[in-house]
């Protein structure tokens, strides 16, 4: 049962990790294609990436299973209820890696290098690349909202001189269709504009709330996979006075990243709330 639940936690953080990574380079494809995102990031080739990490998810496991065995651990009390010492011999148990060298090498490049530390080099580079994408869509934004403002002025000017060329021709007539289609369309051209700047600034928050989660990861699994790469180069000395000490730090850190991740998709995500609130919390409101 100790053993299960090992691969189970360790096809999990495999599964969590390459999802964020499929994430992160479907919202580079969004940011970076434009239109052509409609082609790329559909719902078909979403299901797929999905479905070929928990297809790897799987496949990365098998290594792990089959390098780590369960392994008795008897201690032993002394009763001295007696005069005479009774020595009770409890068994415990404990997982070791299996005496097999070429297994451990496989665990250790699935676990420290395709678990950890692949995705961690693949979110930093698509974060890289996202943050230049983001700094050049601000810049398209601004540029956009300054020719519209000046546009809005030209608009306003030529409308007023339309109006005031009108009142001195009659001023029986003091507004004309002319106007009237000339002020409906100055609207419209500042609206069009006013949600595309809108619908962009929703798009970088989606970014920016991706990237959280993104350098949240890095920060927590980066640690873990130098630890993991010293322990393979440094030996048992090191296994034993430094990696595993320090098991119960890291698995704490994985679940503290863990539930800021749902707290940042909570507060940033209006969509997941409510998809969240409508699967668990309708059957109590």
């Amino acid at each position: 049962m100790l053993l299960v639940i090992i691969i189970l936690l360790s096809s999990f953080q495999a599964f969590s990790a390459w999802t964020i990574v499929v994430i992160a380079i479907f919202r580079m494809l969004y940011v970076r294609t434009g239109v052509r995102a409609v082609i790329f990031c559909s719902n078909i080739r979403a299901r797929l990436a999905i479905t070929c990490v928990s297809i790897l998810s799987i496949i990365l496991t098998i290594p792990l299973a089959l390098g780590h065995r369960v392994v008795p651990v008897p201690t032993s009390t002394n009763d001295s209820a007696n005069a005479t010492l009774e020595s009770n011999t409890t068994t415990s148990y404990t997982v070791h890696y299996a005496p097999n060298e070429t297994l451990r090498f496989f665990v250790f490049i699935t676990t420290a290098i395709l678990i950890k530390a692949l995705p961690v080099i693949i979110m930093s580079v698509v974060s890289i690349i996202l943050i230049v994408s983001i700094h050049h869509t601000e810049r398209r934004y601004r540029g956009l909202q300054k020719d519209t403002h000046e546009r809005r002025r030209f608009l306003a000017h030529i409308e007023l001189d339309m109006r005031s060329r009108m009142e001195q021709q009659d001023s029986r007539m003091p507004t004309g269709p002319e106007n009237g289609c000339g002020s409906g369309r100055s609207v419209t051209k500042y609206s069009g504009a006013n949600s595309y700047i809108s619908s962009g600034r929703s798009a970088n928050q989606t970014t920016y709330m991706l990237l959280t989660i993104i350098v949240l990861y890095v920060i927590t699994i980066l640690p873990q996979s130098v630890l993991l790469l010293l322990n393979q180069f440094l030996g048992k000395c090191f296994e034993e006075n430094v990696y595993e000490p320090l098991g119960d730090l890291q698995d704490f850190c994985t679940l503290v990243n863990n539930s800021l991740n749902f707290l940042l998709y909570c507060i940033m995500s209006k969509q997941f709330r409510e998809t969240f609130f409508s699967l668990f919390c309708s059957r109590f409101v």
